[in-house]
């Protein structure tokens, strides 16, 4: 088993992975992928892809909204956009927080859905 470990400092800027559900074989099933971030008020975009599953995004000192957009392929399906499982293609995140997207595998086998947790882990803030 991977342990994640996670390098946070207030005020560097929004965090970003990608998470591989342990359920319906999600990493049988999803063999390729990208996430790709976009922020809502600037032209900053980032993109973190399955050639190397565990890397982290930072962004350069941005928070706030982020359009999130996401591609995934397996054996027998895909290559495609995959869409939420709830709410819209976005996440937010402050920039002293690392948010993330999870990838689960529908139970057919034959596709994924997305989910967002917006600052799932922070560090403090500095005064």
């Amino acid at each position: 088993m991977t342990t994640r470990t996670l390098e946070l400092a207030a005020g560097k800027g929004a965090q970003f992975w990608v998470y591989i559900s342990p359920q319906n074989n999600t990493s049988r099933v999803v063999t390729t992928w990208s996430v790709k971030f976009t922020h809502k008020d600037s032209n900053w975009t980032g993109t973190l892809t399955s050639d190397n599953p565990h890397e982290t995004l930072q962004t350069p000192g941005l928070s706030g909204l982020f359009a999130v957009e996401v591609e995934a392929a397996g054996p027998g399906w895909g290559p495609g956009a995959i869409q939420p499982s709830e709410g819209g293609p976005q996440i937010g995140c402050n920039d002293n927080c690392s948010s993330f997207v999870g990838l689960l595998a529908d139970p057919s086998g034959k596709g994924a859905t997305y989910w967002t947790t917006w600052d799932a882990i922070c560090s403090p803030t500095q005064s």
